[in-house]
C-alpha cells in the first residue's frame, strides 16, 4: 500500500488551498447562475463545491450540443 500513500502524500501538499479555491469558485458560479431565472441550481447535500444545473423546458441533448458538451448521455 505504500505506493498509494506516497502518491497521496505528494498531492496532499496544497490540497487545502486548492479545495478552498474550488469552493470559492463554485460559490461564485452558483450565485451567477442562480441569478438567471431560466436556470435551476440545486446543491448536492454535503457536496462542498458540487451542484446540479437544470434548464427546465429545454431538450437536454439540444442544449448540450449548443453549449458544446459532448459527454452527456443521449
Amino acid at each position: 500500500a505504500w505506493p498509494f500513500a506516497a502518491v497521496a502524500l505528494h498531492f496532499q501538499k496544497g490540497f487545502v488551498e486548492r479545495m478552498a479555491r474550488a469552493v470559492s469558485n463554485s460559490e461564485a458560479a452558483i450565485a451567477a447562475l442562480a441569478g438567471d431565472k431560466r436556470l435551476v441550481v440545486e446543491r448536492i447535500p454535503n457536496g462542498s463545491n458540487l451542484f446540479y444545473l437544470r434548464v427546465p423546458g429545454v431538450d437536454a441533448a439540444a442544449f448540450a450540443k449548443r453549449v458544446g458538451v459532448h459527454w452527456l448521455a443521449p
